[in-house]
């Protein structure tokens, strides 16, 4: 990575909107090219957190932090730079994986030059777009939590990446779904001022995509991606997740929903639901794992 390129990181949840952000922000960025998730830099950031949380044993080979820090930071930088070559040393890398929320405070630490962006998204409409994709794994015959409807594991995967080392998450800047689809040009603007890239709205009906089979598993891939953006998805959890559903996401990311200002709809006899929603799905849980034996 030459000096002048500016490197991107995007993270968030899944079905938070990390494809659409990158894709935007990529079209929206002179000779920024669009790439498939960065799963091997992901990697990376995780080989270098486990190291550091199992210091005991990293110790015998890297007796200080900083040392260990350097190796990675090497090893992060030859990937980075590889890439950029590769590309022709595009003036901006956008790389994109949901895993990176997890890991910012390692991205952080160790690419403190990077511009790091996370994708905030109403956890019930991801949980909306979980039962969505399960509704189609299960067309397929498979046999998996999204098949199953598995609510509480959906739950988990969300907190899992809001909540994950989550005082350091103040580097990265919030990009939230909701305004990013019903304002693109606005939010594009905002994001550029708070960041300093020089974004321009690009034609939204016209954007270039990453081919399909290079952005997602067939069972992911949405009707509303290759379009512009649409608030169509939009409280979509009103529709496609039942009352006690919704009760059940409301009571377990209870703690995302405050930090990120979405309000909860159950009342009274609702939260009962999601208790029962609760049962409900372990027992079928258990249920499907019985079959898979």
């Amino acid at each position: 990575m030459n000096a002048a390129q500016r490197l991107i990181i995007i993270s968030g949840s899944q079905r938070s909107g990390t494809t659409l952000a990158q894709t935007l922000i990529c079209n929206a960025l002179p000779g920024a090219a669009l790439l498939a998730e960065a799963g091997l830099l992901s990697d990376l950031f995780k080989a270098y957190l486990k190291a550091t949380q199992k210091w005991n044993k990293t110790a015998s080979f890297y007796p200080r932090l900083e040392e260990l820090k350097a190796y990675f930071a090497a090893i992060v930088q030859r990937h980075i730079n590889d890439i950029s070559g590769y590309l022709g040393s595009p003036p901006y890398l956008v790389l994109k994986h949901p895993s990176f929320t997890r890991l910012l405070p390692e991205i952080a630490e160790v690419l403190p030059a990077a511009t790091l962006i996370r994708c905030v998204r109403d956890p019930r409409d991801i949980v909306a777009s979980y039962a969505k994709i399960g509704a189609r794994e299960a067309e397929k015959g498979k046999s998996n939590d999204f098949a199953h409807r598995y609510i509480i594991g959906f739950c988990k995967r969300i907190n899992g990446a809001y909540n994950a080392a989550d005082g350091a998450h103040s580097a990265a800047h919030e990009l939230r779904y909701e305004e990013l689809v019903a304002d693109t040009p606005d939010t594009l603007a905002r994001l550029g001022a708070a960041t300093g890239l020089p974004f321009h709205v690009p034609n939204l009906t016209e954007m270039t995509w990453l081919p399909a089979h290079n952005r997602h598993n067939e069972s992911w891939i949405t009707e509303l991606e290759e379009r512009a953006p649409s608030t169509e998805s939009v409280g979509n959890f009103a529709k496609l997740l039942s009352t006690g559903e919704i009760a059940l996401v409301e009571s377990l990311c209870a703690g995302v929903m405050r930090k990120f200002g979405y309000a909860p709809v159950s009342r009274g006899a609702s939260r009962w639901l999601g208790s029962v929603c609760w049962v409900h799905c372990l027992v079928r849980r258990g249920i499907a794992e019985l079959k898979n034996m």
